[in-house]
């Protein structure tokens, strides 16, 4: 019943006339039928109505008049649907909002803390420039001129960097981890305590570079250059170094534990004190190269040329087969 009032008249039978109103506000439609009193002036039997009367109608003293009900009705659930957002739009905003704000400023010029993540600088000429410490975190490199740049700190992570040159570079403590460098050119570049864990280098030339302690753990190495590199205490077991070319490198102290070196090239390479274990071999070529003291265990040297290699003191365990 809420907002609506209904009104029930009771009339005499005897003067037709109304004798008496009864308003009943909240469900007592069965107590007021059935109340067989008469009103102040008759006693016959009551007849009751039950028509809804306007509020109006009652108020001008016609008895019966029909009523002409306004409501005010809640929206229906299609419309709240409809004016609301959906939990898909709603998705669909947050994650462009997020996008949008993960960019760096890419209009920002070539600057030390530069932000440039996931900017696309390709083919770019930045040789010589400073970007030590810069977040190019995802950006895109790929042909870009980075020779002589600073990055010492720079965050590189996932960074593609493809056929990018990057000569005489400084990158010592990068972090170069899971970016892509294939093809890229690293002649003569400091990556010494570099993070290129699980960076791809396939192919890449690395020609006299310094990796001094840099972690390349489950790096792809695969047809690189690192002829006369310095990989002193670098830390890379499952490492992936197939056909890769590291004559005279030095390789002192290196951790190459469960690597791949097939058909590798290690002539006159310094594999001093290097751990080797679990490592395979298979057809490289290790002549003149220094193994003393290396750790062997379980290492795959099958079919690998040993020409005048020193294995003085190394760890046994080796497969020569």
């Amino acid at each position: 019943m809420g907002a609506r009032t209904r009104r029930f008249t009771s009339l005499a039978s005897g003067s037709g006339k109304a004798t008496a109103v009864v308003v009943c506000a909240v469900m007592l439609l069965a107590a007021c039928g059935g109340s067989g009193g008469s009103a102040a002036g008759g006693s016959d039997a009551l007849a009751v109505r039950g028509d809804v009367v306007d509020a109006s109608a009652e108020a001008s003293g016609t008895p019966g008049a029909p009523a002409s009900v306004t409501t005010t009705s809640s929206p229906s659930a299609s419309e709240a649907t409809t004016s609301s957002p959906s939990a898909s739009e709603t998705t669909t905003a947050s994650a462009a909002e997020a996008s949008s704000s993960s960019l760096g400023n890419c209009a920002s010029p070539a600057a030390p803390n530069v932000d440039w993540a996931r900017c696309d600088k390709s083919s770019v000429d930045l040789g010589g420039a400073d970007l030590s410490g810069a977040d190019l975190t995802g950006a895109t490199l790929s042909g870009a001129n980075l020779s002589g740049a600073n990055l010492t700190r720079a965050d590189l992570h996932r960074a593609t960097l493809t056929g990018a040159t990057l000569t005489g570079a400084d990158l010592t403590q990068a972090d170069l981890t899971g970016a892509t460098l294939t093809g890229a050119t690293l002649t003569v570049a400091n990556l010494g305590f570099a993070f290129l864990v699980a960076a791809d280098l396939t192919g890449a030339d690395l020609t006299g570079a310094d990796l001094t302690r840099a972690e390349l753990e489950n790096a792809d190495l695969a047809e690189a250059s690192l002829d006369t590199a310095n990989l002193t205490a670098a830390f890379m077991p499952g490492a992936n170094l197939t056909g890769a070319n590291l004559t005279g490198a030095n390789l002192t102290g290196v951790g190459l534990w469960g690597a791949k070196l097939t058909g590798a090239t290690l002539h006159r390479a310094n594999l001093t004190s290097a751990v080797l274990s679990d490592a395979d071999l298979t057809g490289a070529t290790l002549s003149n190269a220094n193994m003393y003291s290396a750790y062997l265990t379980s290492t795959n040297l099958d079919r690998a040329d040993l020409t005048d290699a020193n294995f003085a003191l190394q760890t046994l365990g080796v497969n020569l087969l």
